[in-house]
């Protein structure tokens, strides 16, 4: 039995190690798919779609957000210019839009 054991144990390590890897490649998420996953409706959703090759996905994400609730009146639409408008002067405060 001793003498076996060290083959088994061979073979379940060398299965161990080909599901880490299999599992370790489905957990890999590009910065962009991680980002996606973080914004709550779809109305923030295809506002990201539309500018995520514009801007960096790591500042548009909590910028859409925050219009979002700072506007729960207006529509993704509406929206686009006030996140454009974020990123090309940051410096300005947020504000509520009058619909």
């Amino acid at each position: 039995m001793i003498r076996f054991s060290g083959l088994k144990l061979s073979d379940t390590d060398k299965r161990l190690l080909e599901l880490q890897k299999q599992v370790a490649e489905t957990v890999q998420q590009t910065p962009e798919e991680f980002a996606y996953q973080q914004l709550r409706t779809d109305e923030e959703r295809r506002v990201y779609m539309t500018l995520k090759d514009e801007f960096d996905s790591t500042l548009l994400v909590p910028i859409i957000r925050q219009l979002f609730d700072l506007n729960l009146d207006l529509t993704w639409i509406s929206l686009l210019p006030l996140v454009h408008e974020q990123f090309t002067h940051p410096e300005q405060l947020q504000y509520k839009v009058e619909a």
